[in-house]
This record gives structure tokens, sequence and C-alpha cells, in this order.
């Protein structure tokens, strides 16, 4: 299961709290990816709304998102990849939710919650933003997506959440109050391999707390698949 290649660990960060406390997340999770065979991806999102509202519902927001080496992960339907800051791609499913093409003009701005049903509010300056591509993931089921999967089909309407990818500076430079930030570690093809074994166990041993894996259970599996092949073999042996 995913869960037994993969370790995730998201959190909302204030972005009024400046300096270490914003910063430590990043370092803190990217310290995680400390061997051989695993890779890391951060990402970070927040909700927008349209720049027209002055109020929004649940139906109406819009995700923003930064995921570290996106474009490597999905193919190119029509227009491009991301390149540079003001631009944005999104799936086809998302496009078509709301109407946009290769080409259009996207204004938004930020949003927080009026406390009131389920009422967002603007928060924060307006900005602008280009489509530049339309894109789906290489492999939808690839662990690089963690539990942020985006639309495998590009007719799934209903994958309408799907974010507005953007580069790391067109995130940075956006206003908005907070954000939510995810790191995933996940094991490649050599990840898990008789020499590194040990080093993996010891290493998700000593996982912070608000970390979600399974990878013990996966350790364990194979520990007791280990020792009762040692049992089995020999008897096998003597029969041959």
């Amino acid at each position: 299961a995913p869960a037994e290649l993969s370790l995730h660990v998201s959190g909302t960060i204030d972005r009024s709290q400046n300096g270490d406390i914003a910063n430590d997340f990043e370092q803190t999770a990217a310290d995680r990816v400390s061997l051989p065979g695993f890779v890391g991806v951060y990402s970070t999102e927040f909700l927008a709304m349209p720049s027209n509202l002055t109020a929004a519902g649940s139906d109406q927001l819009r995700p923003v998102a930064f995921r570290e080496n996106l474009c490597d992960h999905v193919i190119v339907l029509a227009g491009r990849c991301l390149m540079g800051g003001g631009e944005t791609v999104l799936t086809a499913s998302t496009a078509k939710h709301y109407g946009l093409s290769v080409g259009d003009r996207v204004s938004s701005w930020a949003t927080e919650y009026a406390g009131a049903g389920t009422v967002f509010v603007p928060a924060g300056q307006p900005w602008t933003m280009t489509v530049v591509g339309l894109v789906r993931p290489r492999n939808p089921a690839e662990l690089y997506w963690g539990g942020s999967t985006p639309a495998a089909s590009p007719e799934d309407v209903q994958s309408s959440g799907d974010p507005m990818y953007v580069a790391r500076t067109t995130f940075d430079g956006i206003d908005h109050p907070s954000e939510v930030r995810s790191f995933d570690s996940y094991a490649t093809a050599d990840g898990f391999t008789l020499e590194h074994l040990a080093a993996i166990r010891a290493w998700t041993d000593q996982t912070p707390a608000g970390w979600a894996t399974s990878i013990p259970d996966l350790l364990d599996r194979i520990a007791r698949s280990r020792t009762q092949a040692r049992e089995t073999v020999p008897l096998a042996a003597v029969s041959v």
C-alpha cells in the first residue's frame, strides 16, 4: 500500500509568524530525506476565490498550490508547463470546471473563513495569473502525488478540487494569510533492499510525532516472511 512505502506530514502555517517559525516546517521535513532510495516532495497550498466576488461558498473556492518538481511528473496536453512567475497550469478537468483554456487570465484573491455557515471572504490583495498549460499526471498512482492525487481522467469534471498549480516564486509572492504545507518522503524502486532494511527500521523508529506512515507494518511483514523462509527452505532442501 502507498502508506507502507512513504511518510507524510502536513501543517497549517500562519504567514504572520515570520522567520524561524515559518521556515522550520520545510527544513525539519527535508531532514527526513536522509536515506538512500527515498525521495522528498515539498508542497504548499491555500484557498482562493474569484476576485469579482465579495464572499464565496466552499464550492466557489480555488485551491492554489506549489508542488516540487511538478513538471517532471505531468504530461502537457495543451500549451506548456510552468516556466516563470504569474503563470498557472491546470488539470484538464479543472480547466473545464472553471471554463478556462490556455492563454486565459485568472484574477483571484486568498480567502479566510468568515465563521458564518460556509462563507469565505477575501484576505489580502488580489492578483492575476495566466493559464499557460493543461496537464495530466504521468502516472496518477505514483507515490509522488502523496495524498493529493490529481484527476486521472481529463473528462472527470468531479475533480474540480485539483489545484491551480504555480511556481514557487509565484506562490510566495501572492498575498495570503495562511497555507497548508505538506511533505512526502517515498521509496523509489531502490528503496527497499536487503541491505537497507536495518537502516529503514532505525530511520522510521525515529519518526517524529505527527508523521503518517505504515512503513513499520511493511518491515514487520518482511521480517515474518524471511523467518518463514528460513524455516521452510531447509525442509524443502531435504526433500530434494
